[in-house]
């Protein structure tokens, strides 16, 4: 058994003040050891974390992947408050989108678990001081962990579009249904879902408000993407309805991007934005596609 290094999860320590806003938190290489038992154990090692143990603030910033994820994290906690000849204060800052579509109990025959609650008490039962989450998708995930900060969507939009010397000001701001405004001020044009009435099967999608600016480019915003059907299905009506030439591009703060939805959204979309998307996602695109792919933050996982 050889130890590997943790690569989605990463410690900083600070001698300043508690450092609240997006854009101040960023990935740092710093190795973390795990060694993992033939019985599933998992002993988490710092290596020359020592020198930095007289800092005030510490952030553990996480791509949680699995619930091992979570005892790697109790255990990188345990090891810094146990060194530490002073009282830190711990701030859990978590990029990934774990449980947060997950908020409910999802089937009528109740027998299916509440996954977001029981992955928000593994939380809670760490005790951080803060607990930072990016665009959350579920208001409900924001309530069940204690000390939670959401960092909105517009921060991180207008961060990831400034990385690339955009801005929001040029675009018209599309809404891919009704749920998206409320975290849209004023969206130009909305779309939203058109469904069965028996089954509840998305069937479609329709316009249901449009005021844009046909001399401004367009801008789909929405906090996650995974599969892309209802990106794919908007598109093709926008297309119906502005014209094929008019351009349309996309923002995500999460891209999961499964089952080569990337190819199939660049048929429709010329630019896609990303805050955060795997790194070994991206590595898989073609350099034509990542030409039109504009990730703000790569998650090494």
């Amino acid at each position: 058994m050889n130890p590997f290094i943790k690569k989605n999860i990463s410690v900083e320590l600070r001698p300043d003040t508690l450092q609240s806003t997006y854009t101040e938190i960023r990935y740092k290489k710093l190795d973390i050891e795990v060694l993992k038992f033939n019985d599933g154990s998992l002993r988490v090692t710092l290596p020359e974390m020592s020198l930095e143990l007289e800092q005030r603030y510490c952030t553990i910033t996480a791509f949680v992947e699995n619930m091992d994820d979570i005892m790697i994290i109790a255990q990188i906690k345990d090891i810094i408050e146990r060194l530490s000849k002073s009282p830190k204060m711990f701030t859990l800052a978590l990029t990934s989108t774990s449980y947060t579509r997950y908020d409910r109990v999802m089937f009528d025959n109740k027998t299916d678990s509440f996954g977001a609650k029981v992955f928000a008490d593994a939380v809670n039962n760490l005790k951080f001081d803060f607990v930072q989450l990016f665009d959350c998708h579920s208001e409900v995930m924001l309530d069940l962990i204690n000390k939670s900060i959401n960092i909105d969507q517009n921060t991180l939009l207008q961060d990831t579009l400034y990385c690339f010397n955009d801005f929001i000001g040029d675009y018209n701001i599309v809404a891919p249904d009704k749920g998206a405004t409320k975290k849209l001020t004023d969206p130009n044009m909305i779309f939203d879902k058109v469904r069965n009435v028996e089954t509840g099967q998305i069937t479609g999608m329709e316009i249901i408000h449009d005021e844009s600016d046909v001399s401004k480019e367009y801008l789909v915003i929405d906090d996650i993407c995974e599969g892309g059907r209802t990106f794919i299905e908007l598109a093709k009506l926008f297309k119906e309805v502005k014209g094929k030439e008019t351009q349309i591009n996309l923002y995500v703060t999460h891209g999961i991007f499964s089952n080569n939805a990337v190819e199939k959204l660049l048929d429709f979309y010329s630019k896609i934005y990303v805050n955060f998307m795997k790194e070994s996602d991206y590595d898989k695109l073609t350099d034509s596609q990542q030409d039109n792919v504009f990730v703000n933050t790569l998650i090494n996982a």
